[in-house]
């Protein structure tokens, strides 16, 4: 399971985040994001990664965690024009 701790209030710069995977049983939990302001994981279909957004600089990035190995990649960052991610599912 993959959840989001904090509160998503509308306040500036924010609560603190964190996105975590956490066994069914509750007995494990792994802190997937390095920063507080992460949120809106979702699960790969075939639940070997998780996508979420970062929001821990100026402009919100998109990252893949990689449940296996534990490594997280950025692979799209916002602009000054586009920085706001919202993600709903996986494609």
């Amino acid at each position: 399971m993959a959840l989001t701790a904090g509160t998503t209030d509308c306040d500036y710069p924010g609560s603190a985040n964190g996105v975590f995977v956490t066994s069914v049983d509750q007995n494990s939990q792994i802190r997937v994001s390095a920063g507080e302001m992460s949120l809106d994981p979702v699960f790969s279909p075939d639940g070997t990664a998780l996508v979420f957004v970062d929001f821990s600089d100026p402009t919100a990035k998109l990252i893949r965690y990689d449940i296996a190995t534990r490594n997280r990649t950025v692979f799209r960052r916002g602009s000054e024009t586009d920085n706001f991610y919202h993600l709903l599912d996986w494609k």
